[in-house]
């Protein structure tokens, strides 16, 4: 799909380019085919314009009276987490790959193109100059023994559980899932929960990361409420460990490692996204 190359095109130059004048042609050229190819309508776009200068004015300007920071902020959240979890209308999320099953222990899923949330970590990053100033900065031994302890315990808590199963696959939409899980999942929920959610916790309760941690682990985990109540949990708890990461290390890079390298383990190893029900 075309839409596919320009959303991995904007990502990729948010980072690269770091620049709005180069940024927003992409971004502007993505929503006008995704327009044409009915995947948002004008209350979608409508929806991620009024994102744009809510974050915009949340996370750069300088206020002399607060209440309009905490107005904006109170406003702000909701509305990004609204896009990630998919509730915000005037989007219509297409299909890349098709109910189909890793193996014959695992539940059928699709693969989505979440226009809706994509658009909304890339507008959210082109306003959040410290997330790409500190992308960059890549702790490999923070990363790895965040993700070792995070997918020895997940991984027992969901056989515990049963949640999942051993079943080691090399699944033939590998490639797939790897774009859409490393740019449109991992990287884009980090941006938010980390980057900002859990980033604006820490300002307004300073001296305490744990609470900060805390805090966006459990939103974090309740935006899985589609996936049941063991998901649930078990989300949170994952997010504890990216959350860790991200205090450790102030750079989004660090969590994004942890968040896919758990979820490839997971698509690797054992029954993804879940063991199917007999």
């Amino acid at each position: 799909m075309v839409i596919i190359t320009l959303l991995i095109v904007s990502i990729l130059a948010c980072f690269i380019f770091k620049q709005k004048k180069i940024i927003i042609p992409l971004v502007l050229i993505t929503l006008s085919v995704a327009y044409f190819d009915q995947i948002v309508d004008i209350y979608g776009i409508l929806s991620l314009v009024a994102l744009y200068c809510l974050s915009a004015f949340a996370l750069n300007a300088k206020h002399d009276n607060p209440i309009y920071s905490i107005v904006a902020w109170c406003i702000f959240v909701p509305l990004l987490l609204g896009f990630m979890i998919h509730v915000v209308p005037g989007f219509k999320n297409p299909i890349w790959v098709q109910d189909i099953a890793i193996s014959t222990l695992s539940r059928k899923f699709s693969l989505y193109i979440q226009f809706d949330k994509i658009m909304a970590g890339i507008i959210v990053l082109m306003n959040c100059q410290y997330i790409i100033d500190n992308a960059y900065k890549l702790n490999l031994r923070v990363s790895l023994v965040a993700l070792t302890l995070c997918s020895s315990l997940l991984m027992a808590l969901g056989i515990i559980t049963n949640f999942i199963k051993i079943d080691m696959n090399i699944p033939s939409i590998l490639l797939e899932w790897v774009i859409s899980n490393l740019l449109f999942v991992s990287l884009i929920e980090e941006i938010i929960c980390r980057g900002i959610i859990q980033d604006k916790i820490k300002t307004v309760i300073p001296n305490q990361a744990s609470l900060s941690i805390l805090f966006a682990s459990v939103i974090f985990g309740c935006a899985h409420y589609r996936g049941g109540i063991v998901y649930i949990a078990l989300s949170t708890i994952a997010g504890l460990f990216y959350g860790y990461a991200y205090d450790r290390t102030r750079s989004i890079i660090n969590p994004i490692i942890v968040h896919f390298g758990l979820n490839l383990i997971h698509l690797l190893f054992f029954t993804y996204p879940s063991v199917v029900k007999l």
